[in-house]
């Protein structure tokens, strides 16, 4: 006879919930890409006392790992990096390298010279930051007026210079204030940020001096909260992962191989067709402004990253049944008043043909980096050179 009693029922029932509060119930950090329009948010450091990380990542079609050309320049001061290139892979040690192989994506990237292939090196920044008012609220970049919303947030260049600018600017006559809002436990202010995307796109950071805000995270709990984690371990690990970079160098050849067979058309502004066959699309370079001061972005043309949520739903990619087509009619102001139903005219005056699972999901909105299906959609260059990501 086999003995099942009361205390073993509860026994399971306790293992269960258990393994549920450790496993199931974790809190996941939520990250965002910063949107086009204006926010109201605090930005905080992270446990490492870190205000920003670089994001230098090769990134497409859901595959991302870190190159080795930046990892061996970030590192070149280091006189560590031998001895922990060598225990990445055996094969390094038995070679004593002093350093990791070049990057074979980016000499790929090279020889295709052409962005639209998704392989070239794609540069982002970090920073955490809690959202209390937005005028872009979607599913992903959701608000909360009296106890904000954290988020590790994702943006280009742009943002990451006028938060430091902006930062360096009142240290020198308020540093108190920039240390009290930078610490997460205490109460204080929150800034206003506005985002102008587009060809000539801009990130301006007005403090706001009054109006103390609670603490992002509660200075009496007797641990920091899971989601609350080092910037280095945000979106992708700061360590490189041999096996997620030679999958990746696998891809690029395969795609290489796949572009020698069929070429891309070469792009033309002059009415030429041009497809757009991948969702990794270059953004132009802007303005940084900052109060009435404004100054160049003069990093190299910096890449979009594909919106990637730790907390997306499953299900969300948006399947392509078709390739998009985008050309530039003669006269874009007549052309725009003989449409066909499934056609769409840019403000830049270029001619969309949607494909038709894009028509019938209702996608043709606001371009907005934080959604995935608007980074999988075929035609987002165009919604990115409308309405730009910061």
């Amino acid at each position: 006879m086999i003995k099942f009693d009361v205390a073993r029922l509860n026994q399971i029932i306790a293992d269960n919930n258990k393994k549920n509060d450790t496993g199931n119930n974790k809190e996941y950090t939520k990250i965002a890409y910063l949107p086009q329009g204006k926010h109201t948010m605090r930005f905080f450091i992270d446990p490492d006392q870190n205000i920003t990380r670089e994001l230098a990542i090769h990134q497409t079609k859901g595959k991302k790992c870190l190159c080795p050309d930046h990892l061996n320049k970030k590192n070149r001061n280091n006189p560590k990096w031998p001895e922990i290139v060598q225990a990445m892979k055996p094969e390094y040690k038995e070679q004593n390298l002093q350093k990791l192989p070049d990057c074979e994506i980016c000499k790929i990237a090279k020889e295709i010279n052409d962005w639209r292939s998704g392989l070239s090196l794609k540069y982002n920044h970090v920073v955490y930051a809690s959202l209390y008012e937005t005028n872009a609220a979607s599913d992903y970049w959701v608000p909360n007026k009296e106890q904000g919303v954290p988020y590790a947030l994702i943006g280009k260049g742009k943002m990451k210079n006028a938060l430091m600018s902006t930062l360096e600017s009142l240290a020198a006559g308020a540093p108190e204030f920039i240390v009290k809002m930078l610490n997460p436990t205490m109460p204080a202010a929150v800034a206003v940020v506005d985002v102008i995307g587009g060809n000539q796109g801009s990130v301006s950071i007005n403090v706001m001096p009054i109006g103390d805000k609670p603490p992002v995270i509660n200075p009496a709990d007797e641990k920091m909260p899971e989601w609350y984690r080092p910037l280095s371990q945000i979106f992708i690990p700061e360590d490189f992962d041999v096996l997620s970079y030679e999958e990746f160098v696998a891809y690029a050849k395969e795609k290489q191989a796949e572009l020698q067979a069929n070429p891309l058309e070469p792009e033309n502004d002059t009415g030429s067709t041009v497809t757009s066959t991948d969702s990794q699309n270059i953004l132009p370079g802007g303005n940084i402004s900052l109060g009435s001061a404004t100054s160049p972005n003069v990093s190299s043309p910096e890449a979009t990253v594909a919106a990637q949520q730790m907390t997306q739903p499953a299900g969300e990619k948006l399947v392509v049944d078709q390739v998009a087509q985008v050309s530039v009619p003669s006269d874009p102001v007549a052309a725009s008043n003989d449409l066909a139903p499934n056609e769409r005219m840019t403000k830049m005056g270029r001619k969309i043909t949607l494909p038709t699972n894009v028509i019938e999901m209702g996608c043709w909105k606001e371009f907005n980096t934080s959604t995935p299906k608007c980074m999988t959609c075929p035609i987002n260059l165009e919604c990115m050179t409308e309405k730009g990501a910061a």
